[in-house]
């Protein structure tokens, strides 16, 4: 306290924005017991402790999203059972007594063959269109170059249920039975 300096420096680190005269006996306890954790001046951090704190949120943002591990590791545990079960027919194929060294050489390839053949198959687009917007996917993203589309208009699909009713009305022949009688008497109401 005998320096100038360090008088001020303790005089200033008294005044800050959280130091304030606050009624604290009106305030519920949790209440003050999560301010005194936040309500606290930032006190300077060195760099070399700023470079731990990045290094250790570059080492948690690197670790992949739960949901994608889970399946990563569904579509390897598919790949090894589709992979198993071609191989325990291998073996069947191998071990059959019937078959010359040329046809099973044939057939095991063709197993191998057909495990890499199967690919993913593409689920249509869904391709919205409604009064004053052109035709575009309906979740909002870019879909496939060879994506298979499939175009969704309001209007169109009201109009394809209509034309369907129709036609069961029309199949099982009650076109209209209980109101044709009204519709005669209406004809012959406007023909006197």
């Amino acid at each position: 306290m005998l320096k100038k300096k360090s008088r001020d420096e303790i005089i200033n680190q008294s005044y800050h924005r959280y130091a304030f005269e606050d009624d604290q006996k009106n305030l519920p306890s949790w209440f003050v017991e999560d301010e005194a954790t936040h309500y606290q001046t930032n006190l300077p951090v060195t760099k070399e402790e700023m470079r731990e704190q990045r290094l250790r949120l570059k080492a948690i943002n690197a670790r992949p999203i739960k949901k994608v591990a889970e399946a990563k590791a569904r579509k390897k545990l598919r790949a090894l059972r589709a992979w198993n079960k071609i191989r325990r027919q291998a073996v069947g194929i191998a071990d059959s007594t019937d078959l010359s060294e040329k046809s099973k050489i044939k057939q095991i390839q063709s197993l191998y063959a057909r495990l890499g053949r199967k690919q993913k198959k593409l689920r249509p687009v869904l391709m919205v269109s409604g009064r004053n917007r052109k035709a575009r996917p309906a979740d909002g993203t870019k879909p496939a170059k060879n994506a298979p589309k499939r175009y969704v208009d309001k209007r169109l699909k009201s109009d394809k249920l209509g034309l369907k009713h129709a036609r069961k009305r029309h199949a099982r022949g009650k076109v209209g039975k209980k109101s044709t009688k009204r519709q005669l008497n209406r004809k012959n109401l406007r023909q006197r």
